[in-house]
This record gives C-alpha cells, sequence and structure tokens, in this order.
C-alpha cells in the first residue's frame, strides 16, 4: 500500500463522512489467487484502475475448515 502524502492525510482528516463502498450486486472479472477452504478465498479484481486482492466469504454455504496451509 502506498503511503499517504501530507496533503492526502489532511484532507482524510478533515473528512466526517463519504459514499460506502461495498461490492455486494457488483458483478466483475476476478482471478482466484487463494483458497483457504471450501467457503473463503481471495481474488484479485480491477478497481479503480488497478489490481486489488479481497477476501470473499460465500454466504449461505457452511463447509469444514482446512488445516493451517492444507488448502492451495
Amino acid at each position: 500500500m502506498q503511503p499517504l502524502s501530507n496533503d492526502q492525510y489532511q484532507k482524510l482528516v478533515e473528512i466526517n463522512d463519504a459514499e460506502e463502498f461495498s461490492l455486494n450486486y457488483k458483478t466483475m472479472i476476478a482471478k482466484v489467487v487463494k483458497v483457504t477452504d471450501g467457503d473463503t478465498f481471495k481474488a484479485v479484481v480491477w478497481l479503480h484502475a488497478s489490481p486489488t486482492k479481497f477476501s470473499f466469504r460465500i454466504g449461505g454455504l457452511d463447509t469444514p475448515e482446512t488445516r493451517k496451509g492444507e488448502a492451495k
């Protein structure tokens, strides 16, 4: 992550509200880069013109947890 400039930091300090960000109901192409278990994974998507990694958990699906390092 790139550090904020002093100007960016000052603007952030002064913000009282902003539009909420959510991936709900958005459709996008992604590349899965890590599977933690049957219902949790990490994927890279293009967001604001740059690749961004997110953790995803599939709602409504509950699978057994894997032992650390077992899922690839």
